[in-house]
């Protein structure tokens, strides 16, 4: 029987992962030295047994408005849309946030969010945008105008 080793791959060997059905259907990722894969792998064959990703996790917290302006959607909406904008020039993917309350659930639902683990945790696609340098500049100058 072997005896498989931990180490990290680095991105130079990420290929070596395309086998792997959770490569093959959603790809590898960026290289952007936001993520670190680390796997249990044969020293003397090469062969990969297992395989984790780390990833840098933004979450977003505290989605909050004053009492007396609760019905202000536009500067809410202008806020979000501003976010939006600087998470992706930052090159976050994937930031999550916490929602306990019912109305900030369908809130985040509503900007995008999607609810995973019982429905409190909620994760935002910010990489199913086919232009990101394009929706960052006109979100961000969305933002700025009155």
């Amino acid at each position: 029987m072997p005896q498989f080793e931990p180490r990290e791959l680095p991105p130079a060997e990420w290929d070596k992962l395309a086998d792997f059905e959770y490569f093959s259907i959603g790809g590898l990722p960026p290289n952007n030295g936001k993520t670190r894969i680390f796997v249990s792998e044969d020293p003397a064959t090469g062969e990969i047994a297992w395989v984790w990703m780390v990833k840098d996790v933004v979450l977003l917290e505290g989605l909050a408005a004053a009492p007396a302006h609760r019905n202000n959607r536009r500067a809410g909406f202008r806020l979000i849309q501003y976010i939006r904008a600087f998470l992706k020039e930052c090159g976050v993917l994937y930031p999550l946030t916490i929602t306990t309350e019912d109305g900030i659930a369908q809130l985040t639902e509503k900007l995008g969010f999607e609810p995973i683990h019982g429905g409190v945790l909620h994760v935002w696609h910010l990489d199913r945008d086919r232009d990101r340098a394009a929706d960052s500049d006109r979100d961000r100058e969305s933002a700025k105008k009155d």
